[in-house]
């Protein structure tokens, strides 16, 4: 999801397609249809071990390569991990185990990932991390923001990003550090409120530091910023140069 809010989470799984050439959708033909061709590939086990195998009871595909990767991708984007399942009833896919994802001006990582690929909804657990990155950057570029958290969840029709249970924000320009319990990000109103219970929230921005807060309001636009409840904010002297040979700085 791009906070600027133009990606977007069109990634219906209805024409994937093995590694092998075998048309995945061959064999339920109740699956979704769809205009977008996405690739789901198996890489790095031998010819002759098992990929993957769908299972009619429980209506998914299960793709769990011992040794190998799971790889997922469909229009500008590209997802990875060593367990991928797809419901096609459900239009969902959950990836799991070293799980990492790339598209336009997005990159993430996490221990799982589950995608509503229909609803354009995406939630991302376990040590979970998501940067956002310069327009018409390579996939490698230094990021502009950067959010971890236990827990991630885009909804990208909504143009919400929340995360949960420990959060903290980084950013590159202007220099912006911040932890908090919870963080939301509004497309729409342009704007990044973190939290915690207790006035918990710190903060560091240029040389001025938020010892704590109830509540943090950034503007994306102004770089704006706005402190709730009790709060405590110092300005952060920079250190004195090392003294020379003789003493003098």
């Amino acid at each position: 999801m791009s906070w600027s809010g133009r990606a977007r989470w069109r990634c219906l799984l209805g024409a994937a397609v093995l590694a092998t050439g075998v048309v995945v959708t061959a064999a339920q033909p109740d699956a979704a249809a769809t205009s977008v061709p996405v690739r789901v590939s198996i890489v790095g086990i031998p010819a002759d071990a098992p990929s993957g195998r769908w299972d009619p009871e429980l209506g998914r595909w299960i793709f769990s390569p011992h040794g190998g990767r799971v790889l997922v991708e469909w229009e500008a984007w590209r997802a990875e991990a060593d367990r991928l399942e797809w419901d096609p009833r459900e239009e969902t896919v959950q990836l799991a185990g070293g799980v990492r994802m790339t598209g336009p001006e997005l990159r993430a990582s996490a221990g799982q990932a589950r995608i509503w690929y229909a609803q354009r909804r995406l939630v991302l657990t376990g040590a979970a991390r998501l940067e956002q990155l310069p327009e018409q950057a390579a996939a490698d570029a230094v990021p502009l923001r950067v959010v971890t958290a236990p827990t991630i969840q885009i909804d990208d029709a909504a143009g919400l990003l929340t995360a949960e249970a420990g959060v903290e924000l980084t950013q590159s320009e202007p220099s912006l550090w911040a932890v908090a319990e919870t963080l939301r990000y509004d497309r729409q109103a342009g704007r990044i409120v973190m939290a915690s219970p207790e006035s918990t929230v710190q903060a560091r921005l240029d040389d001025l530091r938020l010892a704590r807060a109830s509540r943090v309001e950034y503007r994306l636009d102004s770089d704006e910023l706005a402190l709730y409840g009790p709060a405590e904010i110092v300005q952060v002297q920079e250190a004195a140069p090392a003294p020379t040979e003789t003493g003098t700085p």
